[in-house]
């Protein structure tokens, strides 16, 4: 059954119940990804991801062996390149205070959120140069 499941169904099935939980997590946990950016910080994703690692409140330091770490920049939004001028929303609730804060929470966390990972094989770091981002803004 797992072959033909996509990882999107995988990770929807473990919510389901524990046992399928177990059933899918070395699947599911074998390839993480560490993305910290504006848009992951509004889904409250980015850097509560790197506090669950450090502190060890996660089963992937068991299973994950592929890492790949996209951005660790609050401050930027890789989608706004793609939108058009007149479909760009200022969000005036995502302040500066946020983005310090995303930082600190990101030097607090990295090291012991990478280190957390005992069983890693793999570290992908994608990276940009800064005018990559700024084109972005």
């Amino acid at each position: 059954m797992t072959p033909q499941l996509s990882l999107e169904d995988k990770k929807i099935l473990r919510t389901v119940c524990k046992q399928l939980n177990f059933a899918f997590e070395a699947s599911v946990l074998r390839r993480i990804l560490i993305n910290v950016t504006k848009p992951t910080l509004r889904a409250a994703k980015g850097t509560s991801q790197l506090e669950m690692l450090a502190t060890q409140r996660t089963r992937a330091s068991a299973f994950t062996r592929e890492v790949e770490i996209q951005y660790l920049a609050p401050e930027f939004d890789p989608e706004a390149q793609y939108r058009r001028p007149d479909n760009i929303s200022t969000d005036d609730s995502f302040d500066s205070h946020k983005i310090k804060e995303a930082h600190d929470l990101m030097q607090q966390y990295l090291a012991s959120a990478i280190c957390s990972l005992r069983n890693v094989s793999s570290v992908v770091y994608v990276s940009f140069t800064l005018t990559e981002i700024g084109t972005a803004y």
